[in-house]
């Protein structure tokens, strides 16, 4: 730093002694020119020699002091170079040849006339050489200082190392659980207070507790998961076995039925059907569907269908039948939302009666082939409505086919949407005369993207034993006089096709007879392409006896009195 500071100095002297130089060249020209000359004297006017001769002084004035600035300064420039160069040792001239030490640029002026380089008189020479060594053992002095910092600097980090890895020479010893890595825990178990250890413990222990009770709840949670499929499955297997055995033939009639499970639902749905024979050469097809799953809809579903079944086993038409059922269990929570259909196939008159309660009416193809009537159809029962109020009865001849089923075959999931009864229509028409039940559901499983709803189906053939009875389809709506029935009916006549002229006629009946019975039934033949229609007064009587525990002992029924032609 020392002589980088001596560098500095030196190259600052060099400049000044040259402008001091070029001071000096210019100085005896300034002084030795003296003072500035006076204007001359003139001859001229009175008023005009008074201001000419006060300007001539002013100048002589300027002059005067001009000259003496300039000495001044002349004096200051050539004591400045005298210092310069004795502090730097004449470091401008060049050795004498008699070690005198002549200095070119300033012969023997200064504080040390005799000083010059390297080489030059004696005073410059000592004065030079003291300060160099003096240069020289600050020089050592600092370096030694440095070496010693250097050397505690590194025994103060290898002393670190020692401590913090606990190695040999400043080399950590390896991490499988040595000093190096115990050390730290040990240190700071020895700061922590005994109570907190003690806290510590207790809450290490119920740690330890809760794990193992989490470890033993998922256990028992995983074996529950596993007993409750294995019941619910069993449960699925009892409803199998209460679902009747139905015969692959029932007199003139081919019967095929399936169930399937949704796939989303393990164990028991509330899907039913039955098909058994009646008494006078008819049979008897049952379809229904319970809202649930489980043990309840179980229940359910066999109480639904032993009842159903034994209100058609008293020879009573599918309409009635309905409405004894939905009475007797109005007021069960658990039968609430269920859709039932009811069919009978009377082989002497050659026809198929069927009635609906909330629920799709069956497909029929072949020769009894017709679009269904949905106008004033029944709802559900259990919805405290009156239901059973419809009833469709369609000539069923050999080669005719009706197919039940429950709705899961009509909501089963296609893309965003549902499948619907007109694609239902068009699997069971490629089924053919040799599809089954079992068919028709397999191919609604494959076509469908996911089943949400247990599906149910039944298909009745007529075979060639069949009687060959042509006569007209005939719809039926009951009603009894409670609001809205008017317009019911008009809609009804309407979806038949009746003329407007006879509609008037019909609704007149309606009210004479409602007016007279309490009710009727407007029963309309589709043997043209116009129905015709018939009003039959009937008096709503159906008085149900229950024996207190949800059955029923017996049941009255009004029967219609003759019908009155519209």
């Amino acid at each position: 730093m020392a002589r980088i500071v001596i560098e500095h100095l030196r190259g600052n002297a060099l400049r000044l002694t040259i402008l001091v130089v070029c001071l000096l060249a210019v100085a005896p020209a300034l002084t030795s020119a003296g003072p500035l000359p006076s204007l001359p004297t003139q001859n001229l006017p009175p008023q005009l020699q008074q201001p000419v001769n006060q300007a001539q002084n002013t100048v002589n004035n300027a002059a005067s002091q001009a000259g003496g600035t300039v000495q001044h300064v002349t004096q200051q420039a050539r004591s400045s170079v005298n210092r310069v160069t004795n502090s730097s040792g004449g470091s401008g001239g060049t050795g004498g040849g008699n070690n005198s030490g002549s200095n070119t640029s300033n012969p023997g002026t200064g504080n040390n006339p005799t000083g010059s380089g390297k080489t030059g008189g004696p005073g410059g020479n000592g004065k030079a050489a003291r300060k160099a060594r003096a240069r020289r053992a600050a020089a050592r002095r600092a370096a030694a200082t440095r070496a010693a910092l250097r050397r505690r600097r590194a025994a103060a980090a290898a002393a670190a190392r020692r401590r913090g890895t606990g190695g040999v020479n400043g080399k950590p010893k390896s991490s499988d659980g040595g000093p190096g890595v115990l050390k730290p825990i040990r240190e700071i178990i020895k700061i922590i207070p005994t109570p907190l250890k003690i806290v510590i413990g207790a809450l290490a222990l119920v740690a330890l507790a809760a794990l193992g009770r989490s470890f033993v709840t998922g256990r028992r949670a995983k074996w529950l998961a596993r007993e409750r499929d294995r019941l619910m499955n069993n449960v699925g297997l009892f409803q199998r076995a209460l679902l009747p055995r139905v015969a692959e033939r029932i007199g003139p009639l081919e019967t095929s039925v399936s169930y399937r499970p949704a796939q989303e639902e393990t164990g028991a749905g509330g899907d039913f059907y039955d098909v058994f024979e009646l008494q006078g050469d008819r049979v008897a097809i049952i379809v229904g569907d319970v809202c649930g799953h489980g043990e309840p809809a179980l229940n359910m579903t066999s109480l639904m269908r032993f009842s159903l079944r034994q209100q058609l086993t008293l020879a009573m038409q599918p309409r009635v039948a309905l409405q004894v059922v939905a009475k007797a269990f109005q007021n069960d929570p658990h039968a609430e939302l269920t859709t039932m259909v009811a069919a009978v196939y009377d082989r002497s008159a050659g026809t198929l009666t069927y009635a609906c309660a909330g629920h799709e009416p069956p497909i029929v193809l072949g020769p009894a082939a017709h679009t269904p009537l949905t106008v004033g159809s029944s709802p559900p029962v259990g919805v405290g409505l009156d239901t059973g109020l419809r009833q469709t009865t369609v000539p069923f001849p050999p080669g005719s086919s009706a197919c039940f089923f429950t709705d899961g075959l009509v909501e089963a999931r296609l893309g965003n949407g549902l499948l619907g009864r007109d694609r239902l229509v068009k699997i069971a028409r490629e089924l053919g005369r040799e599809g089954s039940a079992d068919d028709l559901v397999e191919r609604v499983a494959n076509r469908a993207d996911r089943s949400p709803d247990d599906m149910a189906a039944c298909i009745v053939r007529a075979t060639a034993d069949a009687p060959k009875i042509d006569g007209p389809r005939i719809e039926e709506l009951e009603v009894d006089g409670t609001p809205g029935d008017e317009e019911r009916v008009q809609a009804f006549l309407a979806a038949c096709r009746m003329p407007s002229k006879k509609v008037a006629s019909v609704l007149q009946s309606v009210r004479a007879a409602v007016a007279e019975h309490g009710g009727a039934i407007v029963h309309v033949e589709f043997d043209t392409q116009q129905g015709r229609a018939e009003v039959v007064p009937h008096a709503p009587g159906i008085e149900i006896a229950t024996n207190g525990k949800g059955g029923m002992n017996g049941a009255h029924i009004v029967v219609p009195a003759p019908g009155i032609p519209a």
